[in-house]
């Protein structure tokens, strides 16, 4: 597999988890209230 080709699909993995850790982070915070 190209380095080209892996390296958005890397990106976009971290992108996913930091957007999920955010968003789980989030609702805690919500229901705390």
């Amino acid at each position: 597999m190209p380095v080209e080709l892996l390296v958005p699909i890397v990106i976009f993995g971290l992108g996913v988890v930091v957007a999920m850790s955010l968003g789980s982070m989030g609702i805690e915070r919500i229901t705390e209230k």
